[in-house]
């Protein structure tokens, strides 16, 4: 069946967290409340794992597993007052990942 089963998880999560995202700010925004979402992808963290990490690099655009260094800016700029004029916003962090699990695989 191809890229379909290998993928269903990972889009419904994702699409789960934009709509949750977006409905928890509709919710709270009558409360000056912003709700906003960081998606993640892999995050490298000790002890490495040799054989996943091969796995998720063929997957991955940037051609790197993200560290923790990667998600700090992300999240500065949503707890700053730079984001005031975001809301229900799903940030994805994950080195193009959508792009590179959706290839075609002949």
């Amino acid at each position: 069946m191809g890229v379909i089963p290998d993928h269903i998880v990972d889009s419904s999560l994702k699409i789960g967290l934009e709509s949750t995202t977006k409905v928890l700010a509709l919710g709270f925004e009558p409360y000056g409340v912003r709700v906003n979402s960081i998606g993640l992808n892999y995050i490298e963290a000790p002890p490495a794992q040799p054989e996943k990490n091969e796995y998720v690099l063929s997957k991955i655009d940037l051609g790197r597993i993200g560290q923790v260094d990667d998600i700090l800016g992300a999240i500065v700029f949503l707890a700053s007052n730079a984001s005031a004029l975001t809301a229900g916003t799903a940030l994805l962090i994950d080195g193009g990942w959508p792009t590179g699990s959706m290839r075609v695989r002949c």
